[in-house]
Protein backbone atom coordinates (compact mmCIF):
# COMPACT_ATOMS: atom_id res chain seq x y z
CA UNK A 1 0.00 0.00 0.00
CA UNK A 2 1.56 3.30 -0.72
CA UNK A 3 1.03 6.26 0.99
CA UNK A 4 0.89 8.33 -2.59
CA UNK A 5 -1.98 6.47 -3.30
CA UNK A 6 -4.14 6.63 0.11
CA UNK A 7 -3.69 10.43 -0.62
CA UNK A 8 -4.32 10.61 -3.73
CA UNK A 9 -7.80 8.73 -3.27
CA UNK A 10 -8.40 7.93 0.46
CA UNK A 11 -12.31 7.48 -0.08
CA UNK A 12 -11.68 4.20 -1.87
CA UNK A 13 -9.91 2.54 1.49
CA UNK A 14 -13.07 4.21 3.25
CA UNK A 15 -15.65 2.58 1.08
CA UNK A 16 -13.75 -0.85 0.94
CA UNK A 17 -14.02 -0.82 4.87
CA UNK A 18 -17.14 0.15 5.13
CA UNK A 19 -17.76 -3.08 2.71
CA UNK A 20 -15.52 -5.00 4.92
CA UNK A 21 -17.24 -3.89 8.25
CA UNK A 22 -20.60 -5.40 6.48
CA UNK A 23 -19.05 -8.67 5.23
CA UNK A 24 -17.42 -9.76 9.01
CA UNK A 25 -20.65 -8.02 10.43
CA UNK A 26 -22.87 -10.44 9.05
CA UNK A 27 -20.62 -13.45 9.04
CA UNK A 28 -19.79 -12.57 12.92
CA UNK A 29 -23.48 -12.29 13.51
CA UNK A 30 -24.29 -15.62 12.36
CA UNK A 31 -22.01 -17.10 15.02
CA UNK A 32 -22.79 -13.86 17.92
CA UNK A 33 -26.70 -13.77 16.87
CA UNK A 34 -27.69 -12.62 20.93
CA UNK A 35 -24.51 -10.48 20.82
CA UNK A 36 -25.21 -6.86 22.26
CA UNK A 37 -22.59 -3.87 23.88
CA UNK A 38 -24.32 -3.01 26.81
CA UNK A 39 -23.49 0.97 27.97
CA UNK A 40 -24.25 1.64 31.14
CA UNK A 41 -24.96 5.31 32.05
CA UNK A 42 -26.37 6.76 34.86
CA UNK A 43 -27.97 3.29 36.39
CA UNK A 44 -29.66 2.75 32.97
CA UNK A 45 -28.46 0.42 30.70
CA UNK A 46 -28.82 1.09 26.62
CA UNK A 47 -28.20 -1.97 24.72
CA UNK A 48 -26.93 -2.15 21.19
CA UNK A 49 -27.98 -5.18 19.16
CA UNK A 50 -24.68 -6.44 16.79
CA UNK A 51 -26.31 -5.74 13.20
CA UNK A 52 -26.99 -1.70 14.37
CA UNK A 53 -23.54 -1.25 15.74
CA UNK A 54 -22.45 -2.65 12.35
CA UNK A 55 -24.76 -0.70 10.44
CA UNK A 56 -23.56 2.49 12.17
CA UNK A 57 -19.76 1.53 11.87
CA UNK A 58 -20.36 0.92 7.96
CA UNK A 59 -22.47 4.16 7.72
CA UNK A 60 -19.87 6.17 9.15
CA UNK A 61 -17.20 4.73 6.70
CA UNK A 62 -19.75 5.47 4.03
CA UNK A 63 -19.96 9.13 4.84
CA UNK A 64 -16.40 9.86 5.91
CA UNK A 65 -15.41 8.66 1.88
CA UNK A 66 -17.60 10.57 0.93
CA UNK A 67 -16.31 13.35 2.65
CA UNK A 68 -13.11 12.46 0.98
CA UNK A 69 -14.71 12.09 -2.31
CA UNK A 70 -16.73 15.37 -2.03
CA UNK A 71 -13.22 17.32 -1.50
CA UNK A 72 -11.57 16.21 -4.51
CA UNK A 73 -14.75 17.08 -6.67
CA UNK A 74 -14.40 20.60 -4.88
CA UNK A 75 -10.79 20.73 -5.55
CA UNK A 76 -9.89 21.15 -2.43
CA UNK A 77 -6.18 19.85 -1.70
CA UNK A 78 -5.70 18.18 2.09
CA UNK A 79 -3.22 17.78 4.02
CA UNK A 80 -1.24 14.41 2.71
CA UNK A 81 0.36 13.93 6.16
CA UNK A 82 -2.49 14.03 7.68
CA UNK A 83 -4.85 11.91 5.08
CA UNK A 84 -2.57 9.07 5.57
CA UNK A 85 -2.21 9.31 9.25
CA UNK A 86 -6.24 9.31 9.19
CA UNK A 87 -6.81 6.89 6.58
CA UNK A 88 -3.88 4.22 7.79
CA UNK A 89 -5.11 4.70 12.10
CA UNK A 90 -8.93 4.12 10.93
CA UNK A 91 -7.90 1.01 9.09
CA UNK A 92 -5.68 -0.62 11.82
CA UNK A 93 -8.43 0.27 14.26
CA UNK A 94 -11.13 -1.41 12.45
CA UNK A 95 -8.30 -4.39 11.53
CA UNK A 96 -8.01 -4.58 15.76
CA UNK A 97 -11.34 -4.43 16.34
CA UNK A 98 -12.49 -7.36 13.78
CA UNK A 99 -8.99 -9.25 15.41
CA UNK A 100 -11.13 -8.45 18.91
CA UNK A 101 -14.09 -9.72 18.13
CA UNK A 102 -12.84 -12.89 16.74
CA UNK A 103 -10.07 -13.20 19.98
CA UNK A 104 -13.25 -12.66 22.43
CA UNK A 105 -15.72 -14.51 21.09
CA UNK A 106 -13.07 -17.37 21.14
CA UNK A 107 -12.25 -16.90 24.37
CA UNK A 108 -15.47 -16.99 26.11
CA UNK A 109 -16.77 -20.31 27.66
CA UNK A 110 -19.53 -22.32 26.75
CA UNK A 111 -22.38 -20.36 28.76
CA UNK A 112 -21.71 -17.22 27.36
CA UNK A 113 -20.76 -15.73 30.56
CA UNK A 114 -17.50 -13.44 30.79
CA UNK A 115 -15.09 -14.16 33.79
CA UNK A 116 -14.12 -11.01 35.39
CA UNK A 117 -10.58 -10.60 34.21
CA UNK A 118 -12.01 -11.81 30.51
CA UNK A 119 -14.57 -9.09 30.67
CA UNK A 120 -11.97 -6.63 32.09
CA UNK A 121 -9.73 -7.46 29.13
CA UNK A 122 -12.39 -7.04 26.46
CA UNK A 123 -13.44 -3.97 28.04
CA UNK A 124 -9.78 -2.19 28.06
CA UNK A 125 -9.14 -3.59 24.79
CA UNK A 126 -12.47 -1.69 23.54
CA UNK A 127 -11.78 1.56 25.13
CA UNK A 128 -8.56 1.32 23.59
CA UNK A 129 -10.21 0.64 19.90
CA UNK A 130 -12.45 3.71 20.70
CA UNK A 131 -9.92 6.48 21.36
CA UNK A 132 -7.83 5.33 18.39
CA UNK A 133 -10.92 5.83 16.07
CA UNK A 134 -11.72 9.16 17.86
CA UNK A 135 -8.44 10.63 17.52
CA UNK A 136 -7.87 9.64 13.88
CA UNK A 137 -11.53 11.37 13.10
CA UNK A 138 -10.13 14.86 15.21
CA UNK A 139 -7.60 14.25 12.68
CA UNK A 140 -9.39 14.50 9.63
CA UNK A 141 -11.75 17.29 11.30
CA UNK A 142 -8.84 19.29 11.67
CA UNK A 143 -7.62 18.49 8.14
CA UNK A 144 -10.51 19.69 6.62
CA UNK A 145 -10.84 23.17 8.75
CA UNK A 146 -7.54 23.79 7.67
CA UNK A 147 -7.29 23.27 4.40
CA UNK A 148 -11.06 24.97 3.99
CA UNK A 149 -9.47 28.00 5.64
CA UNK A 150 -5.99 27.57 3.53
CA UNK A 151 -8.26 27.24 0.28
CA UNK A 152 -10.14 30.26 1.06
CA UNK A 153 -7.51 32.20 1.54
CA UNK A 154 -6.12 31.47 -1.81
CA UNK A 155 -9.36 31.94 -3.82
CA UNK A 156 -9.46 35.75 -2.22
CA UNK A 157 -5.75 35.96 -3.20
CA UNK A 158 -6.79 35.05 -6.77
CA UNK A 159 -9.79 37.91 -6.91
Amino acid sequence: MNAKHIYKRPYIYLWLTSLMVLIVGYVSYVHLQNSALDINVHDTYFVVAHQHIVYGLSSFFLLIGSMYWIMEKLKIKLLSTLTVIHVMVTLLSIILCIIGIFYFDSVITAPKVLKDSQAINRNAFTTIISMLIIIAQLLFLINVIISLIKHGLQRRTRD
